[in-house]
This record gives structure tokens, sequence and C-alpha cells, in this order.
């Protein structure tokens, strides 16, 4: 973003071209041609309040920026730790109306592939950045030249290099280097290992690519987790066969996505024998796919 509001790197080419004994005052009348523009005082809009999503809404406001996101399926956890002064915006084109820099955090699939099209950039501000370092099939590559030559926006930032956006001006193209370094391989072999061993003990879902988050404290001496079809009256029927053995719910959550939905109850001691006879009960339910069970 800074980047794109600031000619840093031209400005650091360009100094590496002058020679002589006079460089500093070369370089002192020549500096403002790479004057650039302030990010303070801009709107930032984020597409997308996930993790990575809230964090850029929060520091966009650290850095002075207006800032306001706009994203239907954040969670509730997500949600909290938001600064609250970030504006929820009630559908994309209020971002695009009011953002100087968009940056996207969506993941890739059949709504959102090509979303960055003609119709997307058309309603953007004229001097407006988009910044995509989500996905490159995030943005028709065609339709962004376009609109960067027609100058309807101002520059687009990206970490996906594509042979169609070097040697543009107005393309800011870096790899992708998000995750390189020394550290981050570290950081993310633990983390993926603390995940892992979460869910076993726990049965709770963080940072899963295919199946639904869940996050439920576990105060019952039984827990039981359930992965099954994202069909109607599932969890009816799963309540339905733990009642007849009169075992009582003591917490219960559900979460879906997609076509897999997964459900954690937690229930009272209950004997082994009896608890067998009910997990074998609900892994005949038509649409179960999985039943496991966490002992405190």
């Amino acid at each position: 973003m800074i980047m794109a509001a600031r000619p840093i790197k031209e400005g650091m080419e360009w100094v590496q071209t002058l020679s002589g004994d006079d460089v500093e005052k070369q370089v002192e009348k020549g500096k403002s041609q790479f004057a650039g523009t302030e990010i303070s005082g801009k709107t930032l809009g984020v597409i997308g309040l996930g993790a990575i999503g809230a964090m850029l809404a929060n520091d966009g406001f650290r850095l002075g920026m207006e800032v306001i996101g706009y994203d239907p399926y954040v969670s509730v956890e997500t949600a909290w730790n938001i600064n609250r002064r970030v504006q929820k915006a009630a559908s994309i084109a209020e971002v695009l109306a009011k953002a100087d820099y968009i940056s996207i955090h969506v993941p890739v699939n059949a709504e959102t592939k090509g979303m960055v099209d003609a119709a997307f950039l058309a309603q953007m501000k004229d001097n407006a950045v988009l910044l995509n370092f989500a996905r490159g099939e995030l943005v028709n590559t065609a339709d962004m030249l376009a609109a960067l030559k027609e100058k309807s926006i101002r520059k687009y930032v990206t970490d996906f290099a594509d042979e169609a956006l070097l040697h543009n001006d107005e393309i800011i193209v870096m790899p992708h280097l998000g995750a390189s370094t020394e550290e981050a391989e570290v950081n993310c072999a633990i983390m993926a290992a603390q995940t892992l061993k979460y869910f076993l003990e726990t049965g709770n879902i963080v940072n899963s690519v295919n199946f639904p988050g869940v996050d439920i404290a576990m105060q019952s001496p039984i827990r039981l987790t359930i992965v099954n079809k994202n069909i109607p009256n599932m969890v009816g029927q799963i309540s339905s066969g733990l009642a007849k053995y009169f075992i009582n719910i003591e917490d219960i959550l559900n979460r879906s996505r997609g076509n897999y939905a997964y459900t954690v109850i937690d229930i009272a001691e209950t004997e082994e024998a009896v608890l067998n006879e009910v997990i074998e009960k609900i892994k005949e339910i038509d649409g179960v796919v999985n039943v496991r069970i966490i002992r405190r």
C-alpha cells in the first residue's frame, strides 16, 4: 500500500544512477519527482474479514486511515477482535464506492473466481488502488489491464506474478514472500501440531480449509463429535437418538460448510455399554459420516 502511494522503488533506482561530488545536491533537487501521496486520512476498504483481513483493518486504523470492511460470514470471534471504529459495509459496492485502497481477502470458489472484473472495477474510485494478496484467480487480468489503461483506477498491487502483468508502470508485482522466512517455516510446523493436538483432545476445529470452525469449551465428562451431511433434520435425529437412552445434552454446537456439517455434543457421564450402543445407533442414521468419543 505504501509502495503504491509513494514511488519508493523508483526513487531508490534513480539514486543509484547519480554520480559526482554533488550527489546530495542532485538528490535534493530531483526528489520532488517522487512526491507521491499520504495514506493517512485515506479510506482503506477490506473485503473479507478473516484472520488476515481483520488484522489489516486494525492496522489501517493505526496508520491514520478510515477503514471500511465487508464480510457477510465474519465469525463472532473475529468480530470481537476488530476495532469498533472499523465501519461495517452492507455490500461490496459500498466498499468500492468509498475506498481509496481496496484489499481482497477471500478464498477462490465458484462464487469468487474472477470477481474483480470490469463491473467490479467500474465501481471503484478513479484514483483507487487494488491490492490482491489472496489469490490470483480472483482477478480478471484482461479487465484489470483495460481499467489501468483507461485510468479508471490508479494501480494494482499483487504477489501473484502473471506475464501479462509484467512491465507495466501501473502494476506492482512482487514474489509471493508471505511465509518465506526462516521463522515462518518453524512457526507453521508448530501451529499445525498445536492445531492437531487441540482437535484430538477437544474435537474443536481451528483454521480448517474444508470444515467449519468450531471452538467450544469442554466442561462435561464426555463429548461426542459427529461429521454429517449438511441436510435437514440431522441434529434432530441425533438428539432423538440420545433421548431414547435418557442421555441429557449439556451443551451442543452445530456448524456447516458446504455439503458437510460438524456437530459437537457434550453429555453427562454415561455407562460404557450404553454409550457404545448409542454411538452405533447414531452411526446408522443416514447422512452420518463419522462419530468420535472424547473423554475429559
